[in-house]
């Protein structure tokens, strides 16, 4: 065993570690490569944990590693065995895990392609549990957890590169610079510091909080400084984008706030689903598979016609940028009566059942929501205040969290296209006030081409098909385009001259163009239908299927989608010409029959379902490292901060009820009973605390002792009434007189045995009187 009076515990310095360990593991898990991910989360603060706690102990580092590697053979074997099937015996486990191990290394060494994500599972779990312990261990025994900030750093650069959706932030990365840059600086002030303590140079016990204070504000700015050097430089190059953007930011304090973000959005993935109410279209982004949300449907989809998930729709345009302007809101609870739309026809009630992986500020919704399982905002327009005629978006309230599910019913259009032509043009008021809205410097060109694709084209329907169709036919898809030339519309640009674009700007110039016609319509952000798992049931909606696309209005129908843009299916609407397609209503999904028994069971809305969140999938390991990292964090580090507390004098060296009443008394303030009481047994001899437990005994027991007695008139009392205590009561009595009464030393273990004998006998004569009433005997004694 080696002194600990050397260590480099430190509360601030172990904190600052543990924040950057998790910032990079977090990191690794919301990259979402593969199942079972977060485990490396709880494994590497386990590791971690383990590491200061062995790096503190007086162990020699020849034992701390021996500790270390049976905690790394435990705790690595046991997770993984964990995500095995629970029916084996563990003997079973660890050998399928070690043969799935086995196997996959074959593979690898073959360079053939793996079909099992466990080797990569087990090198990550490996890797950050090492970095863990050993940067924890290094931390507090040497002071020098450098090796394994720099492995973070490294991974954490690694993650970036092959993850770049979020890595486009830099969010972690400048959270992680900062912790570390921290934890360099407080490792070097207490450095320091012991060497002024050898040296007894007197140093201001404020230094090392201004010091950490100064290194924060200039590692943030710094860290900020970095993080937009390339924009700051770009943004003074004439007719770069970042030269626009900052033109454009200082238009008003409005768009100064959200065209720093917004331009950026487009259609990059964010974590928490929420869009403003104003969306410039920005230049778009290389999406991921990365899942988003999955949903399973009462009815699969309509014919023809694949579901569209809705966030928020927009209804004012101005060079590049939609704005919401609609304001109204109103609520929506749980068992709130089911919202009704007698206006519109050729609709259907389709249940909805979502499960996001994103927090959702905003609710997906198709079509117009009648009911939902959860209390929400809905941003509503109409005729009137108060009538519900259309929904904009809809609002959490609270926010879902990820892994939580909820129901919505919908009210779904599925016209014909018969239908459609016959919808006529008789707009309501409150359609032909927002929806038509053009900017007044629309250019020109853009009214010429809608008139020329719709010549001789009568009804609404065919002149939006016409629009459509031509956007699909002339308009080439790319994810990304370049940004669009200062003073000149985004629109136009890419109708006449780029040639090329991405779901935004296809549905806005066929809002613009059929706006320039007359036709009410609107712009619309949300998801596009995904793949449709046909075993599970469950459509399967990813980053890749982030979506806009125009909405047309029906008089009498409502809000209908068009698909312009080309990398998307076309719809194909049923004609309504024959008789066999008049009647355009799917069937009920037949994987769904415990629902679906009636079709009115697929449309009825559940309003008895439980509105709480209800958790994904989780793994015994989930639970198993919670209950461990707390109890862990609850033992060792209170442990082991109160006891350098101690030597430090963080904290007095008195208990902490003698310390509370101490303070309480200090300030004035009233004292209670029980703390007084707690305060005084606290501040007792060992041989005191044991006499005076016997009091707690006699109150619990209810045997007749009072504060006037001497300690013999109550331990004779005691006896009286538990004679069998006797011999026990007179050795405690004895030591007691002795610590109390003379200069000779008391025996400790003595007076706590018998006061421990004398309780074990009261329990038992207790307990002998119960039975001795049950069993209707005579009883012996009072005790």
């Amino acid at each position: 065993m080696l002194n600990s009076s050397k260590r480099w515990w430190d509360l601030l310095s172990v904190s600052l570690f543990l924040a950057a360990l998790i910032t990079v593991t977090y990191r690794l898990a919301d990259t979402r490569w593969t199942d079972n991910l977060e485990i490396v989360i709880g494994l590497a603060l386990i590791g971690a944990i383990i590491g200061l706690a062995l790096g503190y102990s007086r162990f020699s580092p020849q034992t701390a590693g021996l500790f270390g590697f049976l905690f790394t053979l435990f705790f690595i074997t046991w997770q993984l065995g964990e995500l095995t099937p629970s029916n084996y015996i563990w003997l079973e486990r660890l050998w399928l895990l070690g043969d799935r191990m086995w196997q996959n290394l074959v593979l690898f060494l073959r360079n053939q392609p793996l079909n099992d994500s466990i080797l990569f599972l087990a090198n990550m779990t490996l890797l950050f549990w090492l970095v863990g312990i050993s940067t924890g261990y290094q931390l507090t025994r040497y002071g020098k957890p450098w090796q394994g900030l720099v492995v973070l750093g490294i991974a954490l650069v690694v993650i970036d590169l092959y993850h770049p959706p979020l890595a486009q932030s830099g969010v972690a990365t400048a959270i992680f610079a900062v912790l570390a840059l921290l934890l360099f600086s407080r490792m070097n002030y207490l450095k320091n510091a012991r060497q002024w303590e050898e040296e007894e140079v007197g140093v201001d016990t404020d230094t090392g909080f201004n010091l950490m204070r100064s290194s924060l504000i200039i590692l943030v700015l710094l860290v900020i400084f970095a993080w937009n050097a390339p924009r700051i430089v770009r943004a003074v190059v004439p007719n770069s984008p970042e030269r626009q953007q900052m033109i454009q930011s200082l238009q008003s304090l409005r768009e100064r706030f959200q065209n720093v973000t917004n331009p950026l959005r487009g259609s990059v993935a964010v974590l928490d689903e929420y869009y403003a109410d104003e969306y410039a279209l920005g230049t778009g982004s290389q999406l991921t598979d990365a899942t988003v949300f999955t949903v399973q449907a009462s009815i699969t989809q309509r014919i023809g016609v694949p579901y569209y998930w809705r966030i928020r729709s927009y209804d004012y345009y101005d060079n590049g940028r939609w704005e919401s302007t609609v304001t109204n809101q109103q609520s929506l609870r749980v068992g709130s009566p089911p919202l009704d739309y007698p206006q519109y026809s050729r609709r259907f009630n389709v249940r909805f059942d979502f499960r996001p992986v994103r927090n959702l500020s905003m609710v997906y919704v198709p079509g117009l929501p009648v009911g939902l399982n959860r209390n929400v905002l809905l941003v509503y327009d109409g005729s009137e205040p108060g009538k519900v005629e259309d929904v904009i978006t809809v609002l959490a309230d609270p926010d879902i969290p990820p892994g939580s599910t909820y129901q919505v019913t919908s009210s779904i259009a599925s016209p014909t296209i018969a239908a459609l032509r016959e919808a006529g043009q008789d707009y309501p008021q409150w359609v032909v006030d927002r929806y038509l809205q053009l900017p007044e410097d629309l250019p020109q060109s853009i009214r010429d081409l809608a008139a020329e694709i719709t010549a001789g084209l009568e009804t609404p329907y065919d002149k939006a098909a016409a629009i459509t169709q031509w956007l699909r036919d002339n308009i080439a898809y790319s994810a990304t385009i370049p940004n669009p030339p200062t003073g000149r519309d985004p629109v136009e640009w890419v109708l006449f001259e780029h040639k090329q674009a991405f779901c935004n700007y296809y549905a806005s110039a066929e809002v613009l163009m059929l706006r320039s016609l007359g036709i009410p319509s609107r712009w619309v952000i949300g998801y596009a239908q995904g793949f449709l798992d046909e075993e599970e049931d469950f459509y399967w909606v990813r980053d890749l299927d982030r979506h806009a696309w125009p909405e047309v209005f029906f008089p009498g129908i409502g809000w209908i989608e068009f698909e312009p843009t080309a990398f998307q299916s076309p719809i194909e609407r049923p004609s309504g010409a024959g008789t066999e397609d008049r009647t355009p209503f799917p069937q009920p999904n037949p994987n769904q029959p415990q629902l679906l028994d009636e079709f009115e069971e697929a449309t009825r809305f559940d309003e008895n379902q439980a509105s709480g969140p209800v958790n994904l999938q989780t793994t015994p390991l989930v639970s198993a490292t919670l209950i461990i990292l707390g109890l862990l964090i609850a033992g060792i580090v209170i442990f082991l901060v109160a006891a350098n507390g101690r030597r430090r004098r963080w904290f007095p060296q008195q208990s902490f009820p003698a310390f509370l009443e101490t303070s309480l008394r200090k300030r004035g303030w009233r004292i209670p009973r029980w703390l007084e009481q707690w305060s005084y047994y606290t501040q007792l001899a060992p041989v005191q605390c044991a006499f005076y437990s016997i009091h707690w005994l006699c109150r619990l027991f209810k045997i007749p002792i009072t504060p006037a007695q001497t300690p013999a008139e109550q331990i004779q009392t005691l006896i009286n009434h538990l004679p069998e205590s006797e011999t026990s009561a007179l050795q405690l009595l004895q030591e007691y007189q002795k610590i109390a009464y003379s200069p000779y030393p008391a025996d400790t273990a003595v007076a706590q045995q018998s006061a421990r004998l004398i309780w074990k006998l009261a329990f038992q004569n207790r307990g002998k009187m119960i039975l001795a009433k049950l069993g209707g005997k005579p009883l012996e004694n009072n005790a």
